[in-house]
């Protein structure tokens, strides 16, 4: 999902008022990378230049699974801004 760059930042100040925030590095070109959520519900925010997206997967499998499907897609749409 493409969001707009407010939307990134408003995604990474919410883990003041409890939500899960965890920086990441894709090992690629983006600018910054943040996990954020609770529970099963984890989404990834990618920045890169003025271009700002949301990666979720949303499948009943397992958590580590489901990060990497999320990584592996936002390292293939980084690379082709």
């Amino acid at each position: 999902m493409l969001a707009s760059i407010d939307e990134y930042q408003s995604a990474k100040k919410t883990s003041a008022y409890g939500a899960s925030v965890t920086a990441t590095s894709l090992g690629g070109p983006a600018d910054e990378a943040f996990y954020l959520g609770t529970g099963e519900l984890v989404s990834l925010y990618v920045k890169k230049g003025e271009v700002a997206f949301k990666v979720a997967v949303y499948a009943h499998i397992a958590a580590e699974k489901r990060q990497s499907m999320k990584k592996a897609v936002a390292q293939d749409v980084v690379s082709r801004l």
